[in-house]
C-alpha cells in the first residue's frame, strides 16, 4: 500500500504536541511577558530567516524581521496582508511602500507615479520616487497607511515590536523640475536673501536667486560650494520626506511604535557611496528623533573598530545636542548586521563591544540554510551544507549575556566623568573627498578610522560625533577634539571649537581645519586658535612630491602624504629640530590658547602610515602628542599590546551598576594580566564578575582600587568578555554542561549531547552587590520532553560578592519531535525570589543525531526559511531528462521556464523556490526525470512542488542500482497537493543510486513543475 504524507500532514503532526514553553521568546527574558508584551528592559535580538520561530527561541533570540509590500493599492485594491505573527517572537516590521510601484508607475487614484532625474536627464525606476511630487509623496504616504491598516485588521498588532521602512532605500539626488524650483528658493533662504554671497560662493554671476542651477555630481570638486549648497537642500529634502513616511505609519498603528529606517553604513564616510544619495545620518536623526523615539536604524556589516567607529558615530547622531536631555532610551537599531563571511572568534570580538557603543538591539542577517546561494551563503549563520556556523553559536552565547542583565543592556549609557575624546565626522568634507580608486566602498585618503584605531591602541575612549555635537554643554564632556580634514565649519562651529579649547580643551587637527564655511567661502575660523595662518596647499614638482615624514625614536619612519604651507602668529613649531634634520619634516605647530592648547599638524594625519617599523609606532606618535597635551590614555594591560587590546566605555545605569567589555583585536588571546581601567568616581561596587564569549559561566575577579579607577586581575580573553561591577543585588546566573562527550562541529564550546543519555549541568547563582540578595529559588528548565531533577534549589540570602552552585541532572528522551539535526535546544537557568522571575541565563546545546534513523533530502535542492530541510545529505545529486533527442513536432522543455526558447541552461528542479522565474515546463504529456545521487542509499520519498496549472496528475517511481535497471517503487495516480503546494510520494524500501521520476500531464499541451526532491536514509 502507498503511504503518502504532506508538508501539510507533517505540520499537522507536529501541531498534535502542545507548543514547548521554550519554544516562545519569553523562555529566555525576563523582560517579556507571556503574550510577548516587551517590558521597559527589553532587549530586541534575533535573526531574519526565521519567521515562523522554529529555531530562534531555542537559540535564545527573540525577533525577526518581516514586511508586506501591498502591491494591491497602486490600483485601487485592499492589501493582501495575511497575518505573520504566531505567538513565539517579535517582528521588526518593514513598510515597503516605495516598493509597490517597482513594477509600474500607473495608479488608479494617483495618477503617473514620478520618478526622480539623474544629472544627465535619466528618470530613476523601481522604488525610487520623486517625493518632490506631491501627488508621488501622497502615494507613499497612503500606501504606508494602508499595510499598517492590513496589519492591525489580520490581527498582528500585538506581534509588531518596532516598525522600519523599504529595504535600504536610500534615493538618488534629485535633479527633477519640482527639486530645482525648490532647491531655488531654499537657497534663497540659506543666504538670507543675499545673492551676491551665493555668487562669491559659487563662483558665479547670476542676477536672480531664480538662476541658479544645481551642479552635476561629477563637479563636486570644480563647484565646491555649489555642491555642499545642492546637498544639504536634498539631505534636508528626504529626511523630511521620511519624517512624513513615519508618521503615515505611526498615526496608524494604535500603539504608536517607534519606527525607523533600514539605512546603510555605506552613507556614512565611503564618499564614493555617499555624494551619490541623499541621505545625512545627522540630519535624519534630528528630523525623525520623537518619531523614532530615540532609534536610530542601520544596516550594517563588517568587524572590529570599523563596527564600533561606525556605531559610536550614529549613536552620538541620534542623541540630542543637549546632553541633560533623557527623553527617550536613545540607542542604534541594527536592521541587518554580521561580520560578512567573518569567523565566530571575529564576531565575538566585534559584536561583545558593540552595546557599549550605543548599539540598543536588532537583527542579524541571515539564519541561512541548506543550499543556500549568494547572500545567504555568504553571511548566513548556517553554512550551504546546513551546518551551524562558529558565529551562529557565539550569538547563542552573546543572547545569553544580554539577557543575563537584559533591563541593564537596554537602559545603560555611557558612564559620565570618564577620560574621552571627541573626533569630528566632518560629512561637508566626505562629500568633497576625492576618491582613492581602490574601492567604491573605500574611506577618503585622509582616513578617519585609522586615526581611530590608533588612538584605541594608544589606550584613550573616542567618541566619534556630528557638527550638532560641537556645543559647549556637550563639548565639555571630552579633554581632546580630533579634527581630522574639517575643512568646512560654519562659524558657529568654529567658534564652539573656540570656546573648547579657551576653557581648557585640547584641539588636534590637520590640513586646512576651519579655512571655509558652509557654504566653502573663506573663513580661517580657526586662525586664532591654531596661532597660525594658512597659506595654501604645497602641491610639489617632480623631484620633490608632497611625501613627508615624521621622526621618531626609530628615525624618520611614519610616513605622511600633502603638506599645507603656513606661517605662524601666536603659535610655535614644537619639532624645529626635526625639520633642521630633514626639509620633508611633516610639522608641529602648538598653541596656547586660554587655558587649552592647540596642536596642528601640516599633513593628513588619517594618511600617516609606518615604514619598516610595526603600526604601534603611529599609534605612540598619537598618544605621545595627546599626553604631550596632558590628556592620559584610559586603559592598559600588562600583558598585552594596546593593539591587541579593546576596552570600551564603563557602561552605568542611574542606580550605579557598571559594566565593561573587553575583547581582543587579533586572533590572538589576550593573556591572563592586570587591566588597569578609569572608572567614575560614581562607580561604588565592592566585588567584579568576568563572563568570557566561550560560556555562559561566571568568574570572581580580584580588583584593587587606583587614584582614577580599578586593576582588575583579569584572566586569559580568548576573543572577549564582560566585568560585572554592580552596586545593586541583581541575581547573575551562570551555566554550563559539566564534561559533555561530544562538541559542535564548528564550535567547541557548545556541547552535543546524546538521545538517551543523562548529563549534569551546574548552574551559579552571584551576587554583584553591595548589599544582600534575598532568599529565592534556583530551577532549570529544559524542553518538556526532557528531564530535570531536582525541581529547584531553595537559596538562602547571598551575601555580597558571594558566588553559589548547584547541579542538575537532564535526562534527554531517546526520540522526540523537537529532535532536528544543526538544530539547538536551550537549558535556561532562573532565579524566582518573592514570586518574581528576576534572573535568566541560558546555554543551548545541540544533539547527536544517528542519521540513519531519519529521512534527509538527498538531491541537493536550494532550501530556504520558508520550507527549511533539516535533514539534508549533500551527496553532489544532478539530473538529466529521460527523452529523446528529437521530439515530436510542439513537445518541448524549458529549465527553466524563463528560457526564451527550448531547452534546459538551469536546474530549475533543484534550485530553490521560486514558481515563477525557475520553474520547469514540459510541453509534452509525459515527462521522465532522473536523478543520478552519486551513491547509493535507501529511497525513502519523492516531494514535488507544482509550478502553474497546469498540474501533473500522476506521478510514478523507480529505483535503480546500476541506472539501466530501473523498479517500479511508488505510483501517485492522483496527487493531492497541500496549501503550500506540494505533494509527497513515500516508496516502497528501495536500494539504489538513481531515481527515475515520471510526470504525468492531463493533456498533451504539459504543464509545469517547480521542484522535485529525493528523499532517503544512508545505508546501514
Amino acid at each position: 500500500m502507498k503511504l503518502r504524507l504532506t508538508l501539510a500532514a507533517l505540520a499537522a503532526a507536529s501541531a498534535a504536541f502542545a507548543l514547548d514553553p521554550l519554544e516562545k521568546a519569553d523562555a529566555c527574558s525576563t523582560q517579556l511577558s507571556p503574550e510577548l508584551v516587551p517590558a521597559e528592559g527589553y532587549f530586541p535580538i534575533g535573526v531574519l530567516g526565521d519567521h515562523r520561530f522554529r529555531l530562534l527561541p531555542f537559540a535564545g533570540l527573540n525577533l525577526c524581521e518581516t514586511s508586506h509590500c501591498c502591491y494591491e493599492f497602486k490600483d485601487g485594491k485592499p492589501c493582501a496582508y495575511r497575518k505573520a505573527g504566531n505567538g513565539k517572537g517579535l517582528f521588526f516590521f518593514n513598510v515597503w511602500a516605495a516598493h509597490t510601484v517597482y513594477n509600474s508607475s500607473e495608479t488608479k487614484h494617483y495618477g503617473t507615479i514620478k520618478r526622480p532625474v539623474s544629472d544627465s536627464g535619466r528618470e530613476y525606476g523601481r522604488q525610487m520616487i520623486r517625493y518632490f511630487d506631491p501627488a508621488t509623496r501622497q502615494y507613499v504616504l497612503d500606501a504606508a497607511a494602508a499595510t499598517v491598516d492590513s496589519v492591525m485588521k489580520q490581527g498582528d498588532r500585538g506581534s509588531v515590536f518596532i516598525w522600519g521602512i523599504d529595504n535600504e532605500w536610500e534615493p538618488p539626488l534629485d535633479y527633477s523640475e519640482e527639486a530645482v524650483t525648490a532647491f531655488r528658493a531654499f537657497l534663497e533662504k540659506a543666504y538670507g536673501g543675499d545673492l551676491s554671497k551665493l555668487n562669491r560662493a559659487w563662483g558665479e554671476t547670476y542676477k536672480a536667486f531664480a538662476d541658479a542651477q544645481p551642479p552635476k555630481v561629477a563637479e563636486y570638486t570644480l563647484k565646491p560650494g555649489a555642491w555642499l549648497d545642492w546637498r544639504r537642500f536634498q539631505e534636508e529634502a528626504y529626511a523630511d520626506f521620511i519624517r512624513d513616511y513615519f508618521k503615515a505609519i505611526q498615526e496608524r498603528d494604535p500603539d504608536h511604535r517607534a519606527v525607523v529606517t533600514k539605512s546603510t553604513q555605506c552613507t556614512i564616510e565611503m564618499q564614493s557611496v555617499v555624494r551619490n544619495r541623499a541621505l545625512n545620518h545627522e540630519i535624519l536623526a534630528d528630523r525623525t528623533r520623537d518619531l523614532s523615539k530615540g532609534w536610530y536604524g542601520i544596516d550594517q556589516y563588517g568587524h572590529g573598530d570599523r563596527n564600533t567607529y561606525e556605531m559610536n558615530y550614529l549613536y552620538h547622531c541620534i542623541l540630542p545636542n543637549d546632553p541633560a536631555e533623557r527623553k527617550f532610551r536613545y540607542g542604534v537599531f541594527s536592521g541587518e548586521a554580521n561580520n560578512h563571511a567573518g569567523p565566530g572568534w571575529q564576531f565575538a570580538q566585534s559584536y561583545w563591544r558593540l552595546p557599549s557603543n550605543g548599539y540598543k538591539g536588532g537583527n542579524f542577517f541571515v539564519l541561512g540554510y541548506f543550499g543556500a546561494k549568494n547572500d545567504y551563503s555568504t553571511f548566513g549563520l548556517t553554512a550551504p551544507d546546513g551546518v551551524r556556523r562558529s558565529r551562529f553559536h557565539y550569538l547563542t552565547r552573546y543572547a545569553a549575556m544580554i539577557h543575563r542583565s537584559e533591563p541593564f543592556w537596554a537602559k545603560a549609557e555611557p558612564a559620565a566623568g570618564v577620560p574621552r575624546i571627541a573626533m569630528l565626522m566632518p560629512q561637508r568634507d566626505i562629500l568633497l573627498a576625492n576618491d582613492t580608486g581602490v574601492s567604491r566602498w573605500d574611506y577618503s585618503t585622509n582616513n578617519r578610522l585609522s586615526v581611530y584605531s590608533h588612538l584605541r591602541n594608544a589606550g584613550y575612549w573616542v567618541d566619534v560625533i556630528p557638527y550638532g555635537k560641537l556645543n559647549p554643554a556637550f563639548l565639555k564632556q571630552y579633554g581632546a577634539l580630533f579634527l581630522v580634514g574639517a575643512e568646512h565649519l560654519s562659524p558657529k562651529e568654529c567658534a564652539d571649537i573656540e570656546a573648547f579649547v579657551q576653557a581648557g580643551g585640547k584641539l588636534y587637527s590637520d590640513m586646512r581645519a576651519g579655512s571655509f564655511d558652509e557654504h566653502h567661502l573663506e573663513a580661517r575660523g580657526l586662525e586664532k586658535v591654531l596661532g597660525l595662518r594658512h597659506k595654501g596647499v604645497y602641491t610639489g614638482i617632480e623631484v620633490s612630491p608632497d611625501d613627508v615624514w615624521y621622526n621618531t625614536e626609530y628615525g624618520n619612519v611614519i610616513r605622511g602624504d600633502g603638506k599645507i604651507l603656513y606661517e605662524t602668529t601666536t603659535g610655535k613649531l614644537l619639532n624645529a629640530e626635526d625639520l633642521f634634520h630633514n626639509a620633508k619634516a611633516a610639522q608641529v605647530v602648538g598653541n596656547d590658547y586660554g587655558k587649552g592648547k592647540s596642536f596642528w599638524f601640516t599633513t593628513r594625519l588619517g594618511a600617516l602610515r609606518p615604514e619598516s617599523v610595526e603600526p604601534m609606532v603611529v599609534s605612540n606618535f598619537f598618544g605621545g602628542w595627546l599626553k604631550r597635551g596632558g590628556v592620559k590614555p584610559a586603559y592598559a594591560h600588562s600583558t598585552a599590546g594596546g593593539d591587541r587590546l579593546r576596552v570600551e566605555q564603563p557602561q552605568m545605569t542611574a542606580d550605579g551598576n557598571l559594566a565593561i567589555a573587553v575583547a581582543g583585536a587579533t586572533r590572538f588571546a589576550l593573556p591572563a594580566g592586570t587591566l588597569t581601567v578609569a572608572l567614575p568616581a560614581a562607580a561604588k561596587f565592592t566585588h567584579a564578575f568576568w563572563a568570557p564569549a566561550e560560556s555562559a559561566l561566571l568568574e570572581k575577579v580580584a580588583f584593587t582600587r587606583t587614584a582614577d579607577g580599578a586593576a582588575f586581575a583579569l584572566p586569559e580573553v580568548k576573543t572577549a568578555g564582560i566585568l560585572y561591577c554592580f552596586t545593586t543585588p541583581e541575581p547573575l546566573l551562570g551555566i554550563a554542561v559539566l564534561n559533555p562527550r561530544h562538541a559542535a562541529k564548528s564550535d567547541p564550546a557548545t556541547p552535543e549531547l546524546v538521545p538517551g543519555e543523562t548529563v549534569k549541568v551546574k548552574v551559579q547563582l552571584a551576587n554583584p552587590g553591595t548589599t544582600e540578595l534575598a532568599a529565592g529559588a534556583v530551577t532549570l528548565r529544559a524542553p518538556a520532553d526532557w528531564k530535570a531533577e531536582p525541581a529547584k534549589f531553595d537559596t538562602a540570602a547571598l551575601k555580597p560578592g558571594e558566588l553559589r552552585e548547584f547541579t542538575f541532572q537532564i535526562t534527554i528522551p531517546e526520540s522526540s519531535a523537537h529532535f532536528r539535526p544543526n538544530f539547538v535546544y536551550p537549558l535556561v537557568a532562573e532565579f524566582t525570589a518573592g514570586g518574581a522571575r528576576t534572573g535568566v541565563i541560558h546555554q543551548s546545546v545541540g544533539m547527536r543525531l544517528d542519521p540513519k534513523k531519519f529521512d534527509h533530502l538527498l538531491s541537493d535542492n536550494a532550501t530556504d526559511g520558508r520550507f527549511p530541510r533539516d535533514f539534508a545529505i549533500r551527496t553532489g545529486a544532478e539530473y538529466i531528462y529521460n527523452f529523446p533527442e528529437e521530439l515530436p513536432d510542439g513537445q518541448y522543455v524549458k529549465d527553466p521556464s524563463s528560457n526564451k526558447t527550448p531547452g534546459r541552461s538551469g536546474n530549475g528542479l533543484t534550485d530553490g523556490l521560486d514558481w515563477w522565474s525557475r520553474r520547469v515546463t514540459f510541453a509534452m504529456p509525459e515527462a521522465e526525470v532522473v536523478f543520478d545521487l552519486k551513491s547509493a542509499y535507501e529511497v525513502t520519498a519523492v516531494n514535488l512542488r507544482k509550478g502553474a496549472p497546469a498540474f501533473p496528475n500522476g506521478i510514478e517511481v523507480e529505483v535503480s542500482e546500476d541506472g539501466k535497471s530501473f523498479r517500479t517503487v511508488a505510483k501517485a495516480p492522483k496527487p493531492d497537493w497541500d496549501e503550500g503546494g506540494w505533494t509527497m510520494v513515500k516508496t516502497e524500501p528501495a536500494k539504489g543510486r538513481y531515481v527515475l521520476v515520471r510526470i504525468k500531464y492531463p493533456t498533451a499541451k504539459g504543464g509545469y513543475l517547480d521542484e522535485l526532491e529525493i528523499y532517503g536514509r544512508p545505508l546501514k
